[in-house]
């Protein structure tokens, strides 16, 4: 997968506007069910939302680290407050978001 360059970041955080959050992360943090769940939802819709509990707030750099951690490569598009955006593409011909190549 490619890194994302700011543009596509910028993208990617203008689709994601008018999504919903799908998961909650709650006070265990990135637990195995919830990687399960993150994997099934994000190969289905490619960009999503997670919402941070107020409690997985105080750890939110450890439970950033964990989800960039699973193997399946998943970015962190943004974080806004409580709200993390979360894309992994998907191959050429399935994909919705054409990402650009490039450094600009």
């Amino acid at each position: 997968m490619l890194p994302l360059t700011p543009k596509n970041r910028k993208y990617l955080k203008s689709q994601a506007h008018h999504l919903k959050p799908v998961l909650i992360i709650g006070k265990e943090g990135v637990t195995p069910s919830f990687v399960s769940e993150l994997l099934l939802v994000i190969n289905n819709k490619e960009l999503i939302k997670c919402k941070l509990s107020k409690i997985a707030w105080e750890n939110h750099e450890l439970i950033e680290n964990a989800i960039c951690a699973i193997p399946e490569r998943i970015n962190i598009v943004d974080r806004i407050g409580h709200t993390l955006i979360l894309f992994k593409s998907k191959p050429l011909d399935k994909t919705k978001f054409l990402l650009e190549e490039g450094n600009t």
